[in-house]
């Protein structure tokens, strides 16, 4: 969700003059895919934090999530001009995978990591955009463990 923002944004600014020298992405999918989280895979994800890792209620976050995934749904990404900034993506050199979950539960964008038409999560796909992709640890949702 973050990496779809700070692209929107970055055309906004550039739609008012204030074009970003680039956009670093981490593990942030393409909006021009599927890239919604199932409520399964959310429930799931809920249910390993640690309690005392959040002092934010789980229904709130939870709430959060079902949130974005409507907004992710609805966003049509609209390049203005022929502006799209440099982009770096780090991304997750290894698939999320869960033995609780089927597969129905978890995005392709989550799972594969070797698939030709998932080489920068989509963005190679998006009109004027330069991807520079560089590999980082673990899976999507190891991106700021500690492990790493």
């Amino acid at each position: 969700f973050g990496g779809i923002v700070a692209y929107e944004m970055s055309l906004q600014l550039a739609s008012y003059g204030h074009s970003p020298k680039g956009l670093v992405l981490i593990d942030s999918p393409c909006p021009n895919r599927d890239i919604t989280l199932s409520e399964t895979l959310v429930t799931y994800l809920m249910s390993r934090l640690p309690a005392n890792e959040t002092k934010i209620a789980p229904s709130i976050i939870q709430r959060q999530f079902t949130l974005s995934s409507a907004l992710l749904q609805a966003y049509v990404p609209h390049p203005i001009g022929n502006v799209c900034p440099p982009m770096i993506l780090l991304k997750s050199a290894t698939g999320f995978t869960c033995a609780a979950l089927t597969k129905k539960d978890i995005p392709s964008w989550l799972t594969e990591r070797y698939s030709s038409d998932i080489g920068a999560l989509g963005w190679e796909l998006m009109p004027h955009c330069k991807v520079e992709v560089h590999m980082i640890p673990g899976h999507h949702f190891e991106a700021f463990d500690s492990l790493y």
